[in-house]
């Protein structure tokens, strides 16, 4: 599954928690499934993207990176917060609820923007390394039970 799968599930379960919120038997493990989704999904696809910047070309949008690690932070904090107060009795009213859903999802377009770009120039970079010819200079056995040397081209198409 990927995030762009996982994000509206994520959003769509904060906003029903927002929408429970008179019922704290729902509005709790709602917020606890939003909240436990996005904060594994996150670092998943910033491993993803990760993964293509590997080389020295690929810098993937380092922006959009850093204000989703800013905004997965203050994501995760502020509804571990949420839940203590919902735990703990206390009305959390539903705008806050949902400004919480609005910066996961914020954060969320900022990491997959990240990925994408990343996954772009990693895409752009594989593509220039492509067709590329080397000499290749080789020593086999020939018919007459001798050794013989080679030259010519070698190559990826």
């Amino acid at each position: 599954m990927a995030l762009w799968e996982i994000n509206p599930n994520t959003v769509g379960v904060g906003v029903l928690s927002a929408a429970t919120t008179g019922d704290p038997d729902a509005a709790i493990p709602l917020g606890a499934a939003a909240t436990v989704t996005f904060a594994i999904a996150i670092p998943i696809t910033a491993v993803g993207a990760s993964s293509a910047r590997r080389h020295p070309e690929v810098r993937g949008l380092t922006g959009a990176r850093v204000a989703g690690w800013i905004g997965y932070g203050l994501t995760v904090a502020d509804a571990l917060v949420l839940l203590g107060l919902g735990l703990a009795d206390e009305d959390v009213p539903a705008p806050l609820i949902l400004s919480v859903v609005g910066l996961g999802a914020a954060t969320s377009a900022a990491m997959v923007f990240d990925a994408f770009v990343s996954a772009s120039q990693a895409d752009a970079v594989a593509e220039r390394q492509r067709g590329s010819l080397l000499p290749l200079i080789a020593v086999a056995p020939d018919g007459n039970g001798g050794v013989g040397g080679f030259l010519g081209l070698g190559g990826t198409f």
